[in-house]
């Protein structure tokens, strides 16, 4: 079924890390903050965050799904949502998919606006990718487009993730044209209703 929504043109870069980088003592340093794995999740409280932290991207995984299907999905066995805390306050999420134990991929790792820039993504995500190998896998995946955040590339090779693939010319639903977003969200990504 294809929306009526206008299209953002992009790329995705696919990202892969083969080798386990924690064999040794390593110190993840994570001052305040703590992470929480989520075993009972309700799909409101699941997508309150999601769309906090997707709206400055338009992250497109789950607009288009029910609430139901939004439910089904952060309730299997197979995948795993971790919270980030600063203090009692969420600041940020990641979603990992294990349906396949021995090739685990990141579908999301996002943290809200106001704690960008401080520091707060690398070890946080470095605890993440830790968990992850800790697990034994053959190899944690995942991916990001042009409307992620600028350094996102960067971000994932400095921990030690490789790009394997690109797509070019990739189309995104822009759902600021729905009631998901806002249209006043991403103004870094400019709207294209006006010229479809």
């Amino acid at each position: 079924m294809t929306s009526s929504f206008p299209k953002i043109n992009s790329w995705i870069k696919y990202l892969e890390m083969k080798n386990n980088p924690f064999l040794g003592n390593d110190d993840i340093d994570l001052g305040n903050l703590t992470i929480q794995l989520k075993t009972e999740l309700s799909a409101d409280d699941y997508l309150e965050l999601y769309k906090e932290v997707g709206r400055h991207y338009i992250w497109n995984y789950r607009p288009s799904q029910s609430k139901e299907k939004v439910q089904e999905i952060i309730s299997s066995n197979t995948t795993q949502i971790y919270y980030f805390y600063d203090g009692e306050n969420s600041i940020g999420f990641s979603e990992i998919d294990a349906s396949n134990p021995k090739d685990i991929e990141i579908i999301h790792f996002g943290l809200i606006q106001d704690h960008l820039g401080k520091g707060h993504g690398k070890e946080l995500f470095k605890a993440i990718v830790k968990r992850l190998w800790d697990t034994s896998p053959n190899r944690v995946h995942l991916s990001t487009c042009g409307l992620d955040h600028q350094k996102a590339v960067d971000f994932y090779e400095s921990a030690g993730f490789e790009v394997y693939k690109t797509k070019e010319n990739v189309e995104f639903e822009d759902y600021r044209y729905s009631d998901f977003y806002d249209m006043s969200d991403a103004p870094q990504i400019p709207l294209t209703g006006e010229n479809t």
